[in-house]
């Protein structure tokens, strides 16, 4: 099995990761942003660490279509990471802004069904502070609430 390592030219320029491949001539690298607001964004929300806990934690837990991820690492402090995954092409990546047609919603309403389903009332997955259970505090979903409210509202009003 041939071994390569992946350096990233983006957010990590120190980062060097050795990979093993299997069977695969092109693989996805996924980063930090390097636009400060989605990077922030990202930060804030804890979105880049719950990525690199779901490919390192619950996949195996639910059964939901998902690239395979051969590295997932995350600094906790920095919030830098880097996963280094299956390449799906020629699938294409949803766009939550144009919407989709009937069909992709009803595949995403079934991988949705999928992701929960599995830890439906397991109050395990819960007790990691990067997932936590929103109906102990739901302060958070009012602020998330208010945060996303009104770009939503202005845009399909």
């Amino acid at each position: 099995m041939p071994v390569s390592t992946v350096r990233s030219t983006a957010s990590l320029p120190e980062a060097s990761v050795q990979v093993r491949w299997v069977k695969t001539s092109t693989v996805v690298g996924k980063f930090p942003s390097p636009d400060p607001v989605s990077r922030g964004t990202g930060i804030n929300l804890g979105n880049y660490l719950r990525e690199v806990h779901f490919y390192r934690n619950l996949k195996t837990r639910v059964n939901i279509q998902t690239p395979i991820a051969w590295y997932a690492e995350a600094d906790a402090e920095t919030h830098d990471f880097v996963i280094i995954m299956e390449d799906l092409a020629p699938g294409e990546q949803g766009d939550q802004l144009a919407g989709c047609n009937v069909e992709a919603a009803a595949l995403a309403m079934t991988q949705l069904a999928h992701l929960h389903g599995p830890a439906w009332g397991d109050d395990s997955v819960t007790t990691n502070e990067l997932i936590g259970d929103r109906r102990k505090d739901p302060s958070a979903m009012k602020e998330l609430y208010d945060m996303v409210s009104p770009g939503f509202l202005d845009r399909y009003r």
